[in-house]
């Protein structure tokens, strides 16, 4: 019962006291009615536009909300609070963000106007600044600014501001339309300094101000703050300084709160502040500069009264307060903010992992949405890679949860995902990597024999046991593209098709045509970044297996009155698939004078031309030049009927005549526009210039057939075709039987003229001459000895190629190297015995110039290894002659 007494004393002493401080705030706040905002009457003061509302009340200012579309029945998007200095005729406004919603800063949508039409201020002015904005989000807490209007009453003040709240939203006071009326008549001056009573009321959270200013760099450590005073500050006033100026965060993961102080005097101060309510809490911040930014890390929450001084001893009450509250901080995002930092590399090998070697990459958009990306999402920020770095840096970010997605880039394939979830930290930096490599594409081409064939050829790409694409092609459709690919290794494979033989695989890479694969069907490629590989598969169609039919021709011979001849035959011949020209073997028969059946058998099917050889010119013959089909497994009937004529006729029977013209291009383009004429000169065209004598074939030439011709010889000219033109079987005589098609052929071949050789050029080459010395030391020259000397430079690469070379005697001498292109060159002795010649000039590089003549020397020098003089001998050691001991011992000299 004691304890629960006790709590209950302490539960009423904190209710009473709160009573009080109640009773106190709204005495204080009656007595400032006078200047409060009353509306449609504004409060009556000034304020400084520099985006830092820390000098307006919220409680005493508020002038109007403002809602979604600026319709009443929709809810509270952001709140407008109005000011009016009577002495300059200046208005003030300022809007803020409803909790859980921020600001859109775009200049031209952030205006104060009477109605629709007259703009007093708008987000484009200079006296006009947004409240705690982001630049790489494009967001702000709100906006504050000035415009000049006269005293008076109006009925349409239109505020308007951009939100963002679940989407982009329009936020507007009532109707766009609501009352302001301004009376200075009534307005009691603004006091010049800070009242000695307590505070009004405690600003919530959501009102705390943000320095305007953001430090470049926070100090390495905290500053301790003095101790507290022992006696309550003093509350001289200081007109000549202005309040400081606070700023707060709060870092959940610390659980500290970052003060930001600004020294807004214009020169040097010292700032502190106690909170309000708590004894012996001063605290002096220290000495500023003027204008000097300093951060604090706080712990403690409270009402903080800001204080200023001249010199650290006396101290003024100025600048109003700043709440720190936990709860209020993280209820309106007043949290400390973090950053992201994203990061790009080539993934060569495509692993993910950005390997040894592996460079990073510059100028590459990055793209920061809060918490997951929706559907026609927009990026609350954006950004490119540094091209120094490969890093982009998303700062000023509230703790949560963010989604980082790399721009498309042409020709690039993502190696992790396009997009990935993070998590921001107050006051941390938080870092994604995105990896890309270039991607290569695989291109197959069908090609058919015939290229007309309709057929489908069915395809796999396929990249280990996973299907990348499957997919059909004729030879006439457009070659299938892969799109792009990771590197590695793939697999196309086309599937057998009945009818069909797969003839030729190729596959070359696009920009250097070298083969990109192991041939043939299944292809093995593999694949390399930014590569494109173009394969391409050739089919023949299979000839059809033939059918086979067989044709009877009945000849019936009607003598008439004649009297049969029984020596008269009749000749049938068949022109068709089995019979191309129908003067093949087998392709004509026999009969007697009778007649009688002619059959032809094993006949692939198909049309056949029956026709008789001509019987002579006493006969009538119907059913010759008729086309016969033939099907497979059947037998075809025709009947020819030879009649007598009684008399003969006395005209022959027409023959005809055709020519082929064959024209050889000589591996040149043809001429679309070229022709060439043929006549012919004989008994149906006697001149030669008749109609019909003459017919015209076009660049590739072909066959020009004359019918109804009366048989005898026929002259086949060509008319001339230019001096181009080599032309041989013109002006040829060409006999035309009767009933007869003669053939002839004209050839015409372009003549290529080559084009001049080009001039020789005159190399620009120099010479070395080599001059190589022997020195035998008075000893006599061996004979046999001979020195080599090799040249390696331009000419000679490697220095052993043909002529690089050259042996010297045993008393050396001269030889020049010519027609060397220019350049240095290393002259080198090779297989010298070094413990037997002292060699100089070896080694030495010599630079040949062209159209002159280099020289050097080389010099060998013999070395008396013995001791004693004379000949080196050239005998292996071991058949020396048996040295004579003395006082010394004298080695031999070996020639190697």
């Amino acid at each position: 019962m004691r304890n629960t007494n006790q709590y209950g004393r302490k539960s009423f002493i904190g209710q009473t006291f709160a009573t009080v401080l109640l009773v106190i705030i709204l005495a204080w706040v009656t007595g400032s009615a006078a200047l409060a905002a009353n509306p449609p009457q504004p409060a009556y003061g000034s304020a400084t536009i520099d985006g830092n509302y820390g000098e307006w009340s919220l409680a005493n200012d508020f002038f109007a909300n403002m809602y979604r579309a600026g319709k009443p029945d929709k809810q509270i998007e952001s709140h407008l609070y109005l000011r009016y200095d009577c002495a300059t005729s200046t208005g003030y406004a300022l809007v803020l963000a409803a909790p859980g919603v921020d600001v859109l800063m775009q200049p031209s949508d952030a205006f104060v106007k009477l109605g629709n039409s007259t703009k007093l201020v708008d987000g484009n002015s200079p006296n006009f600044a947004w409240v705690q904005p982001n630049a790489q989000s494009g967001r702000a807490q709100g906006w504050e600014a000035s415009f000049s209007l006269a005293p008076g009453s109006y009925t349409n003040l239109n505020v308007h501001v951009q939100v963002y709240d679940d989407g982009s939203q329009t936020s507007a006071v009532a109707e766009r339309s609501i009352p302001l009326t301004i009376d200075c008549s009534s307005v009691t001056p603004t006091p010049s300094e800070t009242p000695t009573e307590e505070p009004s009321e405690t600003p919530t959270p959501s009102e705390t101000p943000t320095p305007s200013e953001t430090p470049t760099e926070e100090p390495s450590e905290t500053p301790t703050p003095s101790e507290t005073p022992t006696e309550t500050p003093s509350q001289t006033p200081t007109p000549s300084l202005p309040g400081p100026s606070f700023g707060s965060c709060y870092n959940p993961v610390t659980r500290l709160f970052r003060l930001t102080v600004v020294n807004k005097a214009e020169v040097p101060a010292y700032i502190g502040y106690d909170i309000y309510g708590q004894g012996n809490s001063f605290v002096n911040l220290g000495s500023f500069a003027a204008g000097e930014t300093k951060t604090f890390d706080v712990a403690q929450e409270g009402t903080l009264r800001k204080y200023i001084s001249a010199d650290g001893r006396k101290w003024t009450q100025k600048g109003g307060t700043h709440v720190l509250s936990t709860a209020g901080h993280t209820a309106n995002n007043l949290l400390c903010k973090g950053s992201v930092e994203a990061c790009k590399f080539q993934d060569d090998n495509a692993n993910g992992i950005q390997d040894a070697g592996e460079i990073s990459l510059g100028n590459w958009s990055m793209m920061l949405y809060a918490g997951t990306v929706e559907e026609n999402e927009q990026p609350i920020a954006t950004g490119v890679t540094d091209p120094v770095s490969s890093y982009v840096t998303f700062d000023k970010l509230l703790p949560g949860e963010y989604t980082v997605c790399e721009g498309n880039v042409e020709g690039w394939l993502p190696t992790i995902a396009l997009c990935q979830p993070i998590t921001v930290v107050s006051e941390q930096t938080a870092s994604v990597t995105f990896g890309n490599v270039q991607g290569g594409r695989i291109i197959v081409d069908k090609v058919t024999g015939p290229a007309d064939a309709p057929d489908k050829f069915d395809f796999s790409l396929t990249q280990g046991e996973i299907t990348v694409a499957s997919f059909a092609l004729s030879g006439a459709d457009t070659p299938f593209d892969s799109g792009l690919l990771l590197p590695g290794a793939y697999t196309i494979e086309e599937a057998a098709a009945a009818g069909w033989d797969l003839t030729d695989v190729t596959c070359v890479d696009v920009t250097n045509q070298l083969q990109a694969s192991e041939l043939p069907n299944p292809i093995s490629i593999s694949l390399q970044a930014g590569q494109t590989v173009m394969c391409t598969f050739t089919n023949t169609q299979q000839p059809p297996a033939p059918e086979y039919g067989s044709l009877t021709v009945t000849k019936a011979v009607n003598w008439g009155d004649a009297t049969p001849d029984e020596v008269q035959t009749f000749e049938i011949c068949i022109a068709g698939p089995s019979f191309p020209s129908g003067n093949e073997q087998g392709a004509c028969q026999s009969v007697g004078h009778s007649g009688g059946s002619l059959t032809w058998n094993n006949l692939e099917a198909g049309a056949y031309t029956v026709t008789e050889s001509n019987p002579g010119a006493g006969w009538s013959v119907s059913g010759s030049g008729v086309s016969v089909p033939v099907t497979a497994n059947l037998t075809a009937q025709h009947n020819v009927v030879n009649t007598a004529l009684n008399p003969p006729p006395v005209a022959p029977d027409p023959g005809s005549l055709a020519v082929t013209k064959v024209v050889d291009w000589s591996d040149t383009t043809p001429d679309a526009a070229q022709t060439f004429e043929i006549c012919i000169t004989g008994p149906s065209f006697p001149s030669g210039s008749e109609e019909g004598a003459c017919q015209v074939v076009g660049a590739a030439g072909g066959e020009l057939v004359w019918t109804n011709l009366l048989p005898g010889t026929y002259v086949v000219v060509e008319s001339d075709p230019g001096v181009d033109w080599n032309v041989t079987g013109s002006s040829a005589n060409v006999e035309v039987p009767a009933a007869t098609r003669a053939l002839h052929t004209i050839t015409n071949t372009l003549i290529v003229v080559p084009p001049p050789p080009p001039p020789p050029v005159d190399p620009q080459v120099g010479s070395l001459d080599v001059t190589k010395v022997v020195d035998w030391a008075d000893k006599t020259p061996d004979a046999t000895q001979s020195f080599q000397i090799c040249i390696a430079g331009p000419s000679f690469p490697n220095g052993n190629e043909a002529n690089a070379c050259y042996s010297f005697s045993a008393t050396g001498g001269s030889h020049t190297w010519t027609d060397l292109a220019p350049g240095a060159y290393t002259v080198t002795e090779v297989g010298v015995d070094t413990g037997l010649w002292t060699v100089t000039g070896s080694g030495a590089s010599v630079e040949v110039v062209a159209n002159n003549a280099a020289s050097h020397t080389v010099t060998n020098t013999l070395i008396d290894v013995g001791g004693e003089g004379g000949t080196p001998t050239a005998l292996d050691p071991t058949d020396e002659p048996a040295a004579t001991f003395t006082a010394r011992l004298y080695l031999p000299a070996v020639q190697r």
